[in-house]
């Protein structure tokens, strides 16, 4: 039933309608402008507050910053800390001096403030995680702090920006005259660029930051909030302007459609991720500000002031908000992500073969191998950057610009089509040899290279062949450019430009940084080009947690320390090149032993040791003289393996070792028949039966 009701009042009315009208438009404006009213987080709050202004991520816990006003009601206007991920909140630092800003770099701490206490206040440096601060600087109210390569930038409120250049020594002021100047809202500092937003306009220096321009984009857009994604950079407006963007490294700037007109209270980045809010409620973007989801996070008409994310067994997102306090979620992939497809392309044991197979790795610095219209630059061109963040030199790593995976599976092993597609061949003599092409159906395609010229599915340039996943393409040969039997495995976008199209079918899993390749810009003659996105597409249960062929254990009660977590990673085989000839590796026993802290920073050495045991009762190891079964680290100063003492037990075949410190190990034995078995050659190739 349909209830009327009757309106006396006239004015009452019009205030009805234009409420109503409000309504309509505050929803469109929030969900048809690239928004998407999905609901992906989860947030508690832990802690109540009136004005925290900033959180950070260190390694000694979450830092949060207070500066309320009300002084007649004694506040704290100090540091926070919490040291069990941001659920209890403690008091830590600075008390009375109205933290403005955090900042964390290179094992230091820094804090602005805004009240003077004991005739001091302005930037305040911990160099021991917040026992003992030390004042800095022009002693002013201070409000933006942010350092590279030693170098501080220090915004004030009213006195413009400072610079030190000999970590807080001296200071010279760059943005105002004496002891006048505007107030600095933002500061972003990164690799020798930065930019810093004022009331009406952004000014944007490089190398030393003696001279500052104007970006004539931002002008009078009011920018107060920074933040960036590789060379993608975004501001946020406190007026109608919304959100604005830079894709190449602040050299052109566009509006973010999808934000629409919304003031940006806050905008940051954690794990390839923009988050943003307005108006008491948070969004975040996956595909660099293209779209934007909601978050389920609504605190109407309260600011958020920051969002961070730290890492752990469960990264997590927190944010604060003005007069409601700290609320913590977990961190939420992309529900967007692309279905896992692809099957491990051979007969396999078992599926830790996948990670401990591979020799060379994508490279996510640069995957540009092949492509000649962009040179690597000098500093990268030496090294590899492979999915789990780990970046070293060849024989550690192999190798600089590859653009897929190299897993070293015997010569004539079958090689099967890892999805269902189109089937194509081609034959490139310098480079990839004989390989086969499958185009998915899904937007992906991938190759399978250095393939034996015979028994191939199709040999015919110019043919589409259907292929069932499981079928045999062919066999591991040494075709093309290759200096031993191996299958070069790549996937690539389909509909996207070569080399942009390229990814890495591991993903990007690294904890404390984000994917170089996504969104890396750069211009060559053959036009503007935008890495892509790397996702973890292999199917079934995510490999890289598995520990399937030997069961790998830490005993953590020794370490006191909450913020750390511990990750046990299945890593590739060790390098023949890096370990004595008469040793034997046991296979699927390489793993990386990390903790890492809420940054996802790795935590090398510890104060005490802890036991580690690997479940060896899986393995054939009939061949193997196990009294010399020893558990051996690589020593990346040596780039060799370094036996520990170790302990076997016969009865239930696990060996263990205590150790000090983190890296990468595996086992090793002798196996006294190797050098008694028969050498076979057969067409060139050698083998031992």
């Amino acid at each position: 039933m349909i209830r009327y009701t009757k309106i006396k009042n006239p004015a009452a009315l019009n205030y009805t309608y234009m409420f109503l009208i409000f309504q309509i438009l505050l929803f469109l404006s929030s969900n048809f402008r690239g928004f998407a009213s999905t609901e992906i987080e989860n947030w508690t709050k832990t802690k109540t507050f009136s004005f925290i202004e900033d959180l950070e991520v260190t390694p000694w816990g979450l830092l949060a910053g207070e500066k309320d006003t009300r002084l007649w009601n004694f506040p704290f206007n100090g540091i926070y800390i919490s040291r069990d991920f941001g659920q209890t909140w403690s008091e830590f630092a600075l008390k009375d001096r109205g933290i403005t800003s955090i900042y964390y770099k290179d094992k230091n701490l820094y804090a602005t403030t805004y009240y003077q206490v004991g005739g001091t206040n302005g930037l305040f440096i911990s160099a021991d995680g917040g026992k003992t601060w030390i004042q800095y600087g022009p002693k002013v109210s201070t409000h933006r702090v942010a350092v590279d390569r030693g170098i501080i930038l220090l915004g004030t409120y009213s006195h413009g920006l400072w610079i030190s250049y000999d970590n807080g020594g001296t200071w010279i002021q760059r943005i105002g005259e004496g002891f006048t100047g505007p107030q600095v809202y933002a500061i972003l500092i990164k690799d020798g660029h930065a930019l810093v937003s004022l009331q009406n306009k952004t000014l944007i220096s490089n190398g030393n930051f003696e001279s500052w321009q104007e970006v004539p984009q931002l002008q009078n857009r009011q920018i107060k909030n920074l933040a960036k994604i590789n060379d993608h950079i975004f501001a946020g407006t406190s007026n109608s302007d919304g959100m604005w963007y830079s894709p190449n490294n602040a050299n052109t700037w566009l509006k973010n459609a999808a934000w629409g007109n919304k003031p940006v209270d806050y905008v940051g980045t954690f794990k390839n991720t923009i988050y943003a809010a307005s108006n008491g409620l948070i969004y975040k973007s996956y595909d660099l500000g293209t779209t934007w989801l909601e978050t389920n996070f609504d605190n109407i008409n309260n600011k958020v002031t920051s969002i961070v994310g730290f890492v752990g067994n469960i990264s997590n997102v927190v944010a604060s908000v003005t007069s409601r306090g700290i609320f913590v979620s977990p961190y939420i992939q992309d529900p967007t992500n692309p279905e896992p497809f692809l099957e491990i392309p051979w007969n396999y044991i078992n599926e830790k073969e996948l990670i401990q197979k591979v020799y060379s790795f994508f490279d996510h610095e640069l995957p540009l191998l092949g492509y000649s219209s962009f040179i690597e630059p000098s500093e990268i061109k030496d090294s590899t950057l492979n999915f789990l963040g780990i970046k070293d030199k060849i024989p550690n790593l192999y190798y600089s610009n590859h653009d897929g995976i190299d897993f070293a599976l015997p010569f004539g092993t079958n090689i099967l089509a890892a999805a269902d597609g189109q089937a194509t061949y081609n034959f490139d003599k310098n480079g990839l040899g004989h390989y086969i092409t499958i185009e998915h159906p899904n937007g992906y395609r991938t190759v399978y290279a250095h393939l034996q010229p015979h028994e191939l599915i199709t040999n015919v340039i110019g043919t589409s062949t259907p292929i069932s996943r499981g079928e045999v393409l062919g066999r591991v040969g040494m075709s093309g450019n290759t200096t031993g039997p191996h299958l070069h495995f790549a996937v690539q976008k389909t509909g996207v430009k070569s080399p942009d199209n390229r990814v890495d079918p591991f993903g990007w899993v690294a904890k404390d940084s984000n994917d170089p390749w996504f969104g890396y810009t750069w211009t060559d003659n053959n036009g503007n080009h935008s890495g892509s996105q790397s996702h973890n597409l292999w199917a079934g249960e995510n490999i890289m947690q598995k520990d399937i062929n030997v069961n790998v254990t830490a005993d953590m009660s020794a370490v006191t320390d909450n913020n750390v977590s511990l990750a046990i990673t299945p890593y590739s085989i060790p390098k023949k090149e890096t370990y004595f000839n008469k040793l034997f590796y046991i296979e699927g026993t390489s793993n990386l032993i990390e903790l890492v802290n809420l940054l996802g920073e790795k935590v090398r050495t510890l104060d005490e040791t802890i036991k580690v045991s690997l479940d060896l009762s899986s393995i054939d190891l009939t061949e193997i003289n196990t009294k010399w079964l020893k558990i051996y680290f690589f020593d990346e100063v040596g780039l060799t393996w370094i036996p520990l003492i170790s302990k076997f037990d016969q009865e239930s075949s696990v060996l263990e070792t205590e150790i000090d410190h983190l890296s990468w190990f595996a086992v090793f034995g002798i196996n006294p028949n190797a050098w008694q078995k028969n050498l076979k050659i057969e067409g060139g190739q050698f083998s031992i039966e």
